[in-house]
């Protein structure tokens, strides 16, 4: 099911910015002994305002890129992440992931365990130990606290030059010239200071980042794959790869991944079926126009089983794409037949069967398995079915079902726009402003937020259900001021 309705704004960010969007991949050697430097920082920050920043941070970033919400691809890197979280020093730090849509390659972190990878990542890592490696290093400079001690360290040197970071950062999410234009004016006086404090940050992230891989069963070979072939990418086009832009790999830090490279143990690992899937479907609809994501594409048809198997199932979407579902039916439909459980088969027949016409098809498949008790509270199966009570007209039945998958997962902006729509087809004119409210709120519109649920309240006949909006009203009014200082 391809979700992503909401119309964004496309911005870029720079990674090599204090470390506030935090990129790795810097190699060290093993031999070298760095000592663990800890989650210091607490006369900084608190956890509780690395949280609150980063609920602030993720709400700007909603509202000016494109980040994708397809429930299959989201479920597959928050999986993929928190078993690598699992097995790292989380310091009481919740993760979330991110994909966004971007065809450069890059990853960041930032406050409060968010996590942002580019779709380019699909596209440029053969297996699924290199994807795990970028998330694993994100992870690290997260539980190490990198961006809080940062801001010590910086406060501490040069107190007016993270104010002017901070602000210059910000200013880039709704401005990407502009805000560049200020950062690099503010960084220019302490700029050698810094990339020394962020190399240390960097090969920490290197360090605790393999130990995470192998912990969590991945060949941790695959960090320095990936960094191999990000410089050997940069020798051979004139514009090199956006991580290497912010991170430079000088020969002496190739010659100690190299080094390392024969040092760490085999631990083969085959790439799981879902990182085929995952890719396949960001290559097949969300990546960008481009020769190198049509070869990324194709080569899928030459590797294993799992990846054949992707092939066909991109091959089937970009039918869909292009609205040949009865195609795209004959492909996929042999495949779903023999996985009748597969999710990604079972999402995307959904879109075919509705493309037909043939909705009730849709119904009674997902309905069946979530007779299953495993698959009870499945959120991808959830999604779909309301879609397609929504594609059946079923306005009450899908209102109903969005409205229990918003209180589960609120922090989607596109399941409130979904509900927000159910409720006007049903004529429930307060729950609509109410959902599209949060919707608002999601993408850093509290004031917008605000003003829809004040709206509601006249709509609202009971008591009850006024002081549950009254009670939301005050909470949004209390987050804006306490966001006033970021701003």
């Amino acid at each position: 099911m391809k979700i992503n309705r909401i119309s964004l704004k496309k911005i870029t960010f720079s990674l090599g910015i204090m470390g506030l969007l935090l990129n790795p991949f810097i190699v060290f050697s093993q031999n070298q002994q760095l000592p663990e430097i800890g989650t210091a920082a607490t006369s900084t920050l608190s956890q509780d305002q690395e949280n609150e920043m980063g609920d602030f941070y993720i709400r700007l970033l909603r509202a000016n890129t494109p980040l994708i919400y397809d429930p299959t691809l989201t479920a597959y890197i928050n999986q993929l992440g928190n078993k690598l979280a699992s097995h790292a020093d989380s310091n009481n730090a919740n993760f979330t992931f991110h994909l966004v849509k971007n065809d450069d390659i890059n990853a960041f972190a930032f406050f409060g365990g968010h996590i942002v990878l580019h779709s380019a990542l699909f596209r440029e890592t053969n297996d699924e130990n290199e994807l795990a490696s970028v998330v694993a290093h994100e992870i690290v400079h997260v539980t190490q606290r990198h961006l809080a001690r940062a801001m010590e360290d910086e406060k501490r040197k040069a107190p007016l030059t993270w104010a002017g970071v901070l602000g210059g950062v910000l200013i880039g999410m709704s401005n990407p010239n502009a805000g560049m234009a200020t950062v690099t004016g503010s960084m220019a006086s302490s700029q050698q200071s810094r990339l020394t404090f962020t190399q240390s940050n960097e090969r920490e992230a290197d360090n605790i980042g393999v130990n995470i891989l192998q912990k969590a069963g991945f060949d941790a070979r695959g960090m320095n794959n990936f960094m191999q072939k990000m410089a050997d990418n940069a020798r051979f086009t004139s514009k090199p790869p956006e991580i290497l832009l912010t991170h430079p790999l000088p020969d002496s830090r190739l010659a100690d991944a190299r080094s390392r490279l024969y040092q760490l143990p085999e631990q083969d690992r085959p790439s799981s079926e879902d990182y085929y899937f995952a890719k396949a479907k960001v290559l097949a609809i969300y990546a960008g126009n481009n020769p190198q994501n049509k070869t990324a594409f194709d080569t899928l048809a030459q590797g294993s089983v799992a990846s054949q198997n992707a092939h066909s199932y991109g091959s089937a979407l970009k039918l869909m794409d292009k609205n040949q579902f009865a195609k795209a039916y004959d492909i996929l439909n042999p495949m779903y037949q023999a996985s009748p459980t597969n999710l990604w088969f079972v999402d995307a027949m959904t879109d075919i069967d509705i493309g037909l016409g043939e909705s009730q098809r849709a119904v009674t498949r997902i309905e069946s398995l979530l007779k299953t008790p495993s698959l009870r509270s499945n959120h991808i199966l959830q999604i779909n079915l309301a879609n397609a009570y929504l594609s059946q007209k079923q306005y009450a039945k899908a209102n109903q079902l969005l409205f229990q998958i918003a209180r589960q997962t609120p922090d989607d902006p596109n399941i409130w726009q979904l509900l927000a729509q159910s409720a006007a087809k049903i004529h429930n004119r307060s729950l609509e402003l109410q959902a599209r409210a949060e919707n608002y709120a999601l993408r850093s519109d509290l004031s917008g937020a605000i003003t829809l649920l004040k709206q509601s309240l006249t709509y609202e006949q009971s008591k009850n259900d006024k002081a549950r909006a009254q009670a939301r009203i005050n909470q949004l009014i209390a987050l804006e001021s306490r966001f006033k200082k970021f701003r």
